[in-house]
């Protein structure tokens, strides 16, 4: 049943959404919260986790900062859309200053369309500079990992704890800097280089290598989708709050 979801963003008209249907700038808008089309399913149901690829921040100002996730109960279906339909869903997220969500100070909603892969980046504003907030987003029943994301400061700043990383090839490292840079609980970490590596995957390496359909080189946008799941899949806790 599709219903109509109330939000924080513009509701649009009908000749409104009529005009941009289809066009990548509004899939970008609805994926944002900041346009609304109250055609998304407000109450779906999952087959399995639809979080599997967990949650994520970034892109900080001193009040702001963008929240994602991406719909993918099945991660590796062979057409690329994590086994989601092609019908545009309603995400809701919650921001709160506590790990147990008892005080939550901003919630919305965002649309997972089938244009951007059924990912959604809330831009969340209305924060107070330099302070922690922790996040999690909600699709139906199913309800996200907790994640955990921080305000740049504002004005002068004393000290601040800078990581860089580099590019990583998967399957040939442990990557275990990776726990050092979360025990350290850096300021920013900026990530300079290449993700996934898009070359074929040998059998040997550091981890077990995936299934035989993932280990050609990538050449479709669909090959790509899959290999981020494998490489997550072979970094432990790459995704915990």
């Amino acid at each position: 049943m599709r219903t109509t979801e109330e939000s924080g963003g513009r509701r649009l008209s009908r000749a409104e959404f009529l005009r941009l249907s289809g066009a990548t700038a509004t899939a970008v808008l609805l994926g944002t919260g900041e346009l609304q089309s109250g055609r998304a399913y407000a109450t779906p149901s999952f087959t399995a986790d639809p979080f599997s690829l967990g949650v994520a921040s970034g892109d900080p100002e001193h009040n702001s900062v963008v929240l994602w996730t991406r719909l993918a109960p099945e991660p590796l279906a062979a057409d690329g859309h994590g086994g989601m339909p092609p019908d545009p869903v309603t995400v809701r997220y919650e921001v709160a200053t506590d790990h147990g969500f008892r005080h939550v100070v901003h919630d919305g909603a965002v649309e997972a369309r089938e244009e951007l892969g059924q990912s959604v980046h809330a831009e969340v504003r209305g924060f107070r500079p330099g302070f922690e907030y922790f996040y999690r987003f909600k699709a139906g029943s199913d309800t996200s990992p907790v994640g955990c994301t921080r305000t740049t400061p504002a004005g002068h700043v004393d000290l601040s704890r800078l990581a860089l990383a580099g590019c990583q090839r998967w399957p040939d490292g442990f990557y275990t800097a990776y726990a050092e840079i979360a025990d350290a609980e850096s300021g920013l970490v900026v990530f300079s280089g290449d993700y996934i590596y898009e070359g074929r995957i040998l059998t040997g390496g550091n981890v077990s290598p995936p299934a035989a359909d993932l280990r050609p080189e990538c050449a479709s946008l669909t090959d790509y989708r899959r290999r981020c799941f494998v490489s997550d899949a072979g970094v432990p806790g790459l995704h915990q709050a």
